[in-house]
């Protein structure tokens, strides 16, 4: 895969496939999360959401052991309509590429027959741009200068993520363009429209996360 392709990209199993073995397990965990969370409304069991809120922790290492995990999963089954297990797979690269291609597949599933594929193709493509936010452009790695992280930046990011808070991203840009940052695809990923979820590559290099 070129960068151009990369960039242009609507479907996140070739995307996925480059990044195979390059990135971390939490990375990956994540964008499966960030899958399930767009298809919430499909899920209206609050048993869903709260399974999926595990998976995040789950992929942040904020659970300890397996059983947290375990409870989650037991807790989902027999839902109608949940897609959260995928998010919950012990193995990385299975929730994120496997996920993907389950959870497209359910807005697919959700159409009028003739507005089917339609549908399944726009879900990729926002899967895609799901990648991005994530991994940002794997051609052109970023580093955070030490400068830029003073405490008002750090203190914004932090409250971003642990609020998925992604709404402040922008005040985030303009704190770190006052700390010096001129990083134009960082600024611009910030201030863009998204979406964004957990793992967003510009909030994960403020906070030193991988």
């Amino acid at each position: 895969m070129t960068e151009a392709e990369w960039l242009a990209c609507a479907h996140p199993k070739p995307m996925l496939e480059f990044l195979r073995g390059q990135v971390s397990d939490r990375k990956l965990k994540l964008f499966a999360c960030g899958c399930c969370r767009r298809l919430l409304h499909l899920m209206p069991d609050m048993r869903s959401r709260t399974a999926l809120e595990v998976a995040e922790r789950v992929a942040d290492g904020l659970v300890s052991g397996p059983a947290e995990r375990e409870a989650a999963w037991q807790v989902r089954l027999g839902l109608p309509h949940d897609h959260t297990g995928w998010a919950l797979q012990p193995d990385a690269f299975i929730a994120a590429r496997s996920g993907a291609e389950h959870l497209a597949d359910a807005v697919r599933m959700q159409q009028k027959p003739l507005r089917r594929h339609e549908a399944w193709l726009k879900e990729l493509g926002s899967q895609a741009l799901l990648i991005r936010c994530v991994f940002g452009n794997p051609f052109r790695p970023a580093t955070a200068e030490p400068g830029w992280l003073t405490s008002d930046v750090l203190a914004l990011a932090t409250g971003i993520y642990a609020e998925r808070a992604f709404d402040r991203l922008p005040i985030l840009a303009d704190a770190l363009q006052d700390a010096g940052c001129d990083r134009d695809d960082m600024l611009n990923h910030l201030r863009g429209d998204g979406p964004h979820v957990l793992g967003c590559w510009a909030l994960d290099l403020v906070l030193g996360k991988s």
